[in-house]
């Protein structure tokens, strides 16, 4: 009679895959994909995230991804990321110059990122 295989073993075994599956669904991994490899991009979110923080993430993170569908719907890249913090600062109390400004040192720190883990 085969022995019961404890379910923590389950869980270490299939944890870093659907952490990294997680990761690439994730916009932010998303921007990088368009240039740079899998582990880099996975590094430099990891990277960014510890940089400004789990709330700045997920603002970049929600900004990328209405960004990354206005390119797939043909909108040209800087008019795409233009509407898609136009559409976050709706609401937000922040102007849509601030909320550029804010991202945009978010697009600087992400760049610096993916270089460093390029490396």
């Amino acid at each position: 009679m085969p022995k019961s295989i404890p379910s923590w073993v389950f869980i270490v075994a299939f944890f870093p895959a659907a952490a990294f599956a997680q990761a690439e669904g994730d916009s932010v991994f998303g921007m990088c994909a368009e240039q740079a490899t899998t582990e880099v991009c996975q590094c430099a979110a990891d990277d960014l995230r510890a940089e400004i923080g789990d709330d700045d993430y997920a603002l970049y993170e929600a900004i990328g991804a209405d960004y990354l569908t206005r390119m797939k719907s043909g909108d040209p890249r800087s008019d795409a990321w233009t509407a898609a913090v136009e559409a976050a600062s709706s609401g937000s109390g922040m102007s849509s110059t601030e909320m550029l400004t804010r991202t945009n040192k978010f697009g600087s720190a992400h760049r610096t990122a993916m270089i460093q883990c390029m490396g």
